[in-house]
């Protein structure tokens, strides 16, 4: 971050960035996604979505190349949308997104008061 960010938005910006980590996108879209999501969060008038910024020479951006295997399950998580992932010792992991302050998928992982 390059200036002090309040937690509930270094949050949110963290939430959306490791997500889009975790589908081995570039680094620059996580970040640019991670921001449009915390722009759409936080409250008029709030900067804190300008706060997160990279500075990065990689061309491409890829941290990580997925396995076969990786993207397989990517692929079905993907099919589905907001299905529930299996992992591979077959416990549920859910998953929770916020649209527009409204969680889809269970509620706040976050007390908000």
């Amino acid at each position: 971050m390059q200036f002090s960010i309040f937690d509930a938005s270094a949050q949110a910006f963290a939430r959306d960035f490791y997500e889009m980590l975790t589908r081995f996108k570039p680094l620059d879209e996580c970040v640019s996604r991670a921001r449009e999501a915390l722009f759409l969060e936080v409250r008029l008038g709030h900067r804190d979505w300008a706060t997160p910024v990279l500075f990065m020479r990689a061309p491409d951006g890829q941290l990580f190349a997925p396995s076969q295997e990786e993207r397989h399950q990517m692929a079905a998580r993907d099919e589905g949308g907001l299905k529930t992932v299996f992992d591979q010792q077959g416990q549920t992991v859910g998953t929770q997104i916020n649209v527009a302050g409204n969680w889809i998928g269970g509620e706040s992982p976050v007390d908000e008061g």
